[in-house]
Order: C-alpha cells, then structure tokens, then sequence
C-alpha cells in the first residue's frame, strides 16, 4: 500500500482523540512542547543509532540554521491547529476557571 493511505487511516483514527486529549491544555503549553519535542526526539533517536558524541555535533549544527529553528516552530503551530480545529467546540478547562475569576 501507498504512504498516503496509511497516512490518511492513522490520521482519521488518531487525529480526533488526540485533539481531544490535548484541548485539557493550554494551546501555548501544546505549542511549546511541539517545538521543544522535535528536536528533542530527533537528538536522542540520533544519539541512539550513532551515539552522543556525533548527535550533540550534528544537533548543534541543525539547530543554529534557519531551518532547524523554524521547523520546530511550525510543528508547534501544526500541532496548536491540530487541537483547534478537530476540538473546537470541546469546553476548555482552563476557560473555567478565567470566568470565575470575572
């Protein structure tokens, strides 16, 4: 089978609960995670198959191009319009307890 079909099933089963699960949080909290992880996860899957030394180097060279610091910015962003958008009208938690403080 295509990419783009697995792609789509585990999309359309995951996207909605995930959603679900992170409307709990704030949406800057979910974008920050989102960036931080990124890169995070592509360091320590590095350090993994190669091992620190050379996933520390290729980790700072990465990270101080324009790209390496706005990829991780815009799966952050992916990730916030993943939980608008598939969690719209859920009731966030955190709405509660703004409108008792008014």
């Amino acid at each position: 089978m295509t990419d783009w079909f697995w792609s789509g099933i585990f999309g359309g089963f995951l996207a909605k609960p995930l959603a679900k699960m992170l409307r709990r949080f704030r949406l800057w909290l979910v974008f920050m995670v989102g960036c931080i992880g990124t890169p995070t996860s592509l360091i320590v899957r590095d350090a993994w198959a190669n091992g620190w030394h050379p996933a520390a180097k290729r980790a700072i060279d990465m990270l101080t191009t324009p790209a390496g610091i706005l990829a991780p910015i815009a799966i952050g962003g992916l990730c916030v319009l993943l939980v608008v958008i598939f969690a719209p009208g859920l009731p966030n938690r955190n709405a509660r307890k703004d409108e008792d403080r008014q």
